[in-house]
């Protein structure tokens, strides 16, 4: 019995030339590929398909049930991190693949926009072993930060197929560390601690806060469109955008009547930037309407205020979001 151990693996990412192709030769050393030190999840689905036959019996015969297509679903989670320089800041590779957009600042990308595909991997090292999910395309992407943690992401992908128990023995495949594989990457989680906001739910003051969550979807199209008649998904397209910023803040009596008098008629913006070592910094812009604005609860020790606000685009071109890296 070979026993499979929870903590011995990395997780790879690799953009892809053309959906449908896998990466067949990850380097993390290439501005193509990344290793993150994170949880991943692969599954796959088959979907049901239940035929009309009639068995001339009270049962259902072996062709009543039958195959059809192939989904795959890929979570990630994990701590966010700045290094040294892209290649050393592997999750920046997160923002490309959600916004399909290879530098900074990574916004929204434009109707018509190819999404970036990318080949994924769960690297085991003592086995010299793989698994790996084909074309896989990012849904959703969220930041959230809290008094006394670390800034933490999570993000779901589809893909299009998924092989499983792959031998790396020559090292062929994860390269340049045969046959285990690329080495953990020294990298050090951002804390919230060194985060700012400012300006703040459309206030240009800057405003200390206890927590913040950013939520963001990208609408891929639909299984009739992307499977066509296939099995396995031939084509994704982008569909459309949407995002939610929501914080938590001390309730300040002197200030805070702006953001309440702001909510849903006005557009308002939000910075945070969060500060890795040094000066290496991500920024997030966001532009939006606040849809939810919750009363202080008077039954805690402090009031604390409570805001969500809808990511918009402004007439004439501002994005709902901008984010923005800088690793110098």
């Amino acid at each position: 019995m070979a026993k499979r151990y929870s903590n011995d693996y990395l997780t790879l990412m690799a953009k892809e030339a053309d959906y449908g192709t896998a990466v067949l030769d990850y380097t993390a050393s290439t501005d193509k590929g990344r290793t993150l030190p994170d949880k991943s999840d692969f599954k796959e689905s088959t979907a049901k398909i239940t035929t009309s036959q009639k068995t001339g019996t009270n049962m259902q015969n072996e062709h009543s049930i039958l195959a059809g297509y192939k989904s795959v679903d890929v979570s990630l989670s994990g701590e966010l991190t700045i290094g040294p320089a892209a290649v050393e800041s592997p999750h920046d590779m997160l923002f490309q693949g959600f916004f399909s957009t290879a530098t900074t600042p990574f916004t929204v990308p434009a109707i018509g926009t190819t999404p970036y595909s990318f080949t994924m991997f769960q690297a085991f090292g003592a086995e010299a072993v793989y698994n790996q999910v084909t074309s896989a395309v990012f849904q959703t992407l969220n930041i959230s930060g809290s008094s006394g943690e670390t800034i933490k992401y999570d993000a779901t992908m589809r893909g299009q197929g998924i092989t499983r128990e792959v031998a790396n023995a020559d090292g062929t495949i994860l390269t340049p560390n045969p046959p285990t594989g690329p080495v953990q990457p020294d990298l050090a989680p951002i804390l919230f601690c060194s985060a700012t906001m400012n300006p703040w739910l459309g206030n240009a003051a800057a405003k200390s806060f206890n927590s913040f969550q950013l939520s963001m979807t990208n609408t891929l199209g639909d299984d009739k469109s992307s499977f066509q008649n296939s099995c396995t998904r031939g084509i994704e397209t982008y569909n459309g955008f949407s995002g939610t910023l929501s914080m938590e803040w001390d309730y300040d009596s002197t200030t805070d009547s702006t953001a309440y008098n702001n909510i849903v008629g006005t557009l308002v913006s939000t910075t945070i930037v969060l500060t890795g070592a040094a000066t290496k910094t991500i920024t997030l812009t966001m532009h939006g309407k606040i849809s939810e604005y919750s009363a202080p609860d008077p039954d805690s020790g402090i009031f604390v205020g409570t805001a969500t606000v809808d990511l918009l685009e402004t007439i004439g071109g501002t994005d709902a979001i901008s984010i923005a890296t800088a690793y110098a």
